[in-house]
């Protein structure tokens, strides 16, 4: 429990960072291309929503989504 604990802090700034990261992108930028060749701007925001949810779900012990 106490590596967890630990984490929290540096998984907060994480989350909170990247949630301001996303929350700055306009609609108009969603198809604007990223360092991955074959994904734009709104498939990487998919991307880490589906990261979310897999992470949220197994912290709470359930299935990876």
């Amino acid at each position: 429990m106490a590596v967890m604990e630990a984490m929290m802090p540096l998984m907060t700034r994480a989350t909170e960072r990247t949630a301001g990261l996303v929350r700055a992108v306009r609609q108009e930028q969603f198809g604007s291309s990223t360092p991955c060749e074959k994904i734009d701007v709104k498939d990487l925001i998919n991307h880490l929503e589906w990261v979310a949810e897999m992470f949220e779900s197994l912290g709470r012990k359930g299935p990876a989504v």
